[in-house]
């Protein structure tokens, strides 16, 4: 699904002149597959066109579902991707004058051509549900992103509220590779294969803040919404309304047992913002009917 981040026109002022530049990168996500409560392949797709300002960072928040790190080794390599430039020229910044070349500077064909990156596990912290990753370029014809350069790095985690795992959280910081402010435009693609678990249900949203290197630092958008709904009363997900969700709910009423957001809002079949005995008197007669 495409989803489009609007354009917001940044003034700057260098040495008394005032310049108006876009500051509009687009985010695209992607789920495989797009199932409740499963593993899905979680794939992340960022543009940015030709004379914008450089991306500082950019934080993704999901309101539902959880990284599960348990498998995961340091130096272990869980991702690839690739980048590909777009402005047909070389970096701005060079050309401007405000990189470590100087003005008049003349990149050469192939400051445009694709660079492979691939991510690696540099640091577990478990028990904070946090994990750390660098990004590396593993090929390049890119003579200023060369081989095993360090473009990014991410920082993965799981939001824990009242001791229960309400969603997650992705942060990516790039570092500059020269000293200018501005982008020669781009496209880059990150595939995180099985780690990310979606919830028992949606809407589930991907919300995304932008931070430019210069200008307003923050860009807050809701950009995808998948509905991936169940049968209702379906409280383990596993597809059908029957007495195992009774049990699951009648334990939840006596306080032994937490359910996620997801799970509550399927809890409260009767959708009365309680959850109680009246809500399994409904649970029966749902499954009564469908018998």
């Amino acid at each position: 699904m495409k989803n489009f981040i609007s354009s917001f026109p940044i003034v700057l002022l260098f040495s008394g002149l005032i310049f108006a530049q876009e500051y509009s990168p687009e985010i695209y996500y992607n789920l495989d597959p797009v199932e409740p409560n499963s593993v899905s392949d979680l794939n992340i797709t960022v543009t940015q066109a030709p004379h914008e300002i450089d991306t500082e960072k950019f934080i993704i928040d999901i309101d539902g579902g959880y990284f599960d790190f348990s498998g995961l080794q340091i130096y272990q390599e869980i991702s690839q991707g690739y980048a590909v430039f777009t402005d047909e020229g070389c970096d701005e910044a060079y050309a401007n004058g405000e990189g470590q070349l100087g003005p008049g500077y003349t990149c050469p064909p192939s400051m445009d051509t694709e660079l492979l990156v691939r991510m690696y596990v540099y640091y577990l912290d478990l028990p904070h549900n946090e994990v750390a990753f660098a990004i590396q370029i593993t090929a390049s014809n890119n003579d200023e992103y060369l081989v095993e350069y360090n473009p990014a790095g991410l920082l993965m985690n799981n939001i824990v509220e009242g001791g229960n795992i309400v969603g997650v959280r992705m942060e990516v910081a790039y570092f500059r590779p020269d000293q200018g402010h501005t982008t020669q435009g781009y496209l880059s693609y990150l595939e995180i294969p099985g780690i990310y678990n979606t919830p028992f249900s949606g809407p589930l949203h991907f919300d995304c803040e932008f931070y430019p290197e210069i200008g307003p630092t923050i860009w807050d958008y809701q950009v995808f919404n998948y509905d991936n709904p169940l049968p209702t009363g379906d409280l383990n997900g596993d597809g059908s309304v029957d007495v195992v969700d009774i049990v699951l709910i009648v334990q939840y009423i006596l306080g032994n047992i937490t359910l996620t957001p997801s799970q509550i809002a399927i809890a409260d079949v009767n959708v009365d913002g309680i959850i109680d005995i009246i809500d399994v008197v409904t649970w029966v007669q749902i499954i009564v009917d469908g018998a």
